[in-house]
């Protein structure tokens, strides 16, 4: 915790800001009224910079533990998207990090924070544990999907797991713990140690009984490089909250997760799999990768102007999605920024994130994307090339076909088109009232017969979810599997 005026803040933003800004670093900065948390990258050189300006800062000085990392790059370009890396973003918040409830007083942080000891002094703790005395109490208070991954393990000490969704879950754990808790000697460890502050002040709060609170200085960051070796007690792979998610203790270390579908050892969160029902990050080995689909969604970076009439404007409603136009009435015939939008596409397909099997579009969505089959379809034809990595199959819902002259021109001369689809559409008129059911069956009419499926519901402009006919898509998607 580092100690400046409330009423400083945003000079301090702006200072992150102009010096992050030049430096050309990327990442997070979280300030609040009890200090500042910098995640940033760059390289090396601009980091060192960083660091040295920022101990030389009146306010940051140099009891700040700045730590240094090696990154190979973003282990996907959806990590690098999650975690924040690849823009720079200085938000100003209550506090660096939430136990939940009210804010601990400032007064309590300074006061009860638990003392820090070395990593050497940690592990020595640990080592001789069970040689005198009551053993220690091992907390790792971190969230669940972390620990699934990597752990600090000590023969004959006890050790807590939470199993938190996120750090504001444990104020209630500490709570129904404190029974078991008080009176023993807590060995208390995180990630570069951070939270343990908040967490051990909140348990010494409590009383003397919690006085015997020790908190493992620099986190397990610190421990990893004083032990790099096979005498380390911690095990596995160190979750980290940048674009490289996760640092094995060593090559070749044992994964200690399990793959949610298999239970094979996994420690590999860089496919960004999550839970349905919570979103918590969840581990799939590569094996049952395989039998995943996945979607990324690809959003426009402009904004189209609206030189529409007042009456047009009455009959149609602007989307920013690919800059195309959802209409309940008459469609206008020139759609706008389609050079973008298709440079966009073009950027998106041949990204590091692919290559893609298929393209899904939903509405003015499934127009472009028949264009960009159709665009394929063509340069497949005049050069045997296509114009980027190969779509294998559409999947195309409440769709119509593009009323602009040069798509309606590509579609009529290419059709028709022989890629794999599937057509999801309301076929009630009185149901599906942004796209004309007709629109939608000239849509799926421009494929061949031969390799079109048409799913038809009976509700409005959406994508239908009951059993029946999910299983019919991936009754689809399974052969491209």
């Amino acid at each position: 915790m580092i100690a400046f005026p409330r009423t400083e803040r945003e000079v301090l933003q702006r200072w992150y800001e102009e010096g992050c800004t030049s430096l050309a670093l990327y990442g997070r900065v979280r300030m609040a009224f009890d200090g500042v948390n910098v995640t940033v990258g760059g390289t090396l050189a601009d980091l060192e910079h960083h660091v040295a300006v920022a101990r030389a800062h009146q306010w940051l000085g140099e009891d700040v533990d700045y730590k240094l990392a090696i990154s190979q790059g973003p282990c996907s370009p959806q990590a690098a998207s999650e975690s924040g890396f690849n823009t720079l973003s200085i938000a100003l918040c209550k506090e660096v990090v939430s136990l939940g409830g009210a804010p601990l007083d400032l007064g309590v942080l300074a006061a009860a924070a638990a003392p820090h000891v070395t990593p050497q002094e940690f592990h020595a703790l640990l080592e001789r544990a069970d040689s005198r005395g009551k053993p220690p109490v091992l907390l790792d208070v971190r969230n669940l999907y972390e620990s699934r991954i990597g752990r600090m393990q000590a023969a004959g000490v006890q050790t807590l797991d939470p199993s938190i969704r996120c750090f504001s879950d444990l104020r209630a754990w500490l709570d129904a713990a404190a029974p078991n808790l008080a009176g023993r000697r807590v060995l208390m460890y995180c990630t570069g140690g951070v939270r343990c502050e908040r967490a051990s002040a909140y348990l010494r709060d409590k009383g003397p009984a919690f006085a015997d609170v020790l908190q493992l200085q620099g986190g397990i960051q610190r421990y990893m490089e004083a032990f790099p070796g096979s005498d380390s007690l911690f095990r596995g792979s160190l979750f980290v909250f940048d674009d490289r998610v996760s640092v094995p203790r060593r090559a070749g270390e044992k994964q200690l997760g399990r793959c949610l579908r298999c239970s094979a050892d996994c420690g590999d969160y860089s496919p960004r799999g999550r839970c349905d029902a919570c979103r918590l990050l969840v581990l799939v080995c590569s094996a049952c990768l395989r039998h995943q689909a996945f979607l990324f969604l690809v959003s426009s970076s402009h904004v189209t102007t609206w030189p529409l009439s007042t009456s047009a404007a009455a009959q149609c409603s602007p989307t920013l999605l690919l800059a195309l136009l959802s209409c309940q009435g008459p469609a206008p015939a020139a759609p706008l920024e389609w050079p973008a939008s298709l440079a966009l596409l073009r950027d998106a397909l041949r990204s590091d994130a692919g290559p893609y099997d298929g393209v899904m579009g939903f509405s003015q969505g499934a127009a472009v994307a028949a264009v960009l089959c159709a665009l394929q379809q063509r340069a497949a034809r005049a050069s045997g090339a296509e114009p980027w990595p190969r779509l294998r199959f559409a999947v195309l819902c409440s769709g119509f076909q593009s009323p602009r002259a040069e798509h309606m021109q590509l579609l009529a001369a290419e059709a028709p088109l022989r890629l794999p689809s599937l057509h999801i559409y309301g076929a009630l008129h009185h149901a599906e009232r942004q796209v004309a059911v007709t629109e939608s069956e000239a849509l799926a009419d421009a494929y061949a017969a031969e390799s079109r499926h048409t799913v038809t519901h009976a509700g409005g402009h959406l994508v239908p979810a009951a059993k029946a006919h999910i299983a019919r898509f991936r009754a689809f998607l399974s052969a491209f599997l």
